[in-house]
């Protein structure tokens, strides 16, 4: 529980640093930070196929981020994500 509330920390305090840096210097749409929270509802099938899309997308990050090809092109991001059966609907 503790992991958890270090990530939520850590996310919040860099995406505030982030958007005080932006400060009324709006870059474009491409540039800004992602920030959102949705409620999703499927079928069970349909919550795994997004899943797997979701864990194929974090292997990609992983496999870029490991990429010595890359190494003089990089630019560095972060990103937090959480994907989890909501509390209420049990």
């Amino acid at each position: 529980l503790e992991l958890v509330r270090n990530i939520f920390r850590d996310t919040e305090s860099d995406l505030v640093s982030v958007f005080r840096e932006i400060g009324d210097n709006v870059p474009e749409p491409e540039a800004m930070p992602i920030v959102m929270k949705l409620g999703i509802r499927g079928t069970p099938e349909e919550i795994a196929e997004l899943r797997d899309k979701l864990m194929g997308w974090l292997d990609e990050c992983e496999n870029l981020a490991t990429d010595p090809d890359l190494e003089d092109q990089r630019e560095s991001y972060s990103g937090m994500l959480a994907f989890y059966p909501r509390p209420d609907s049990a």
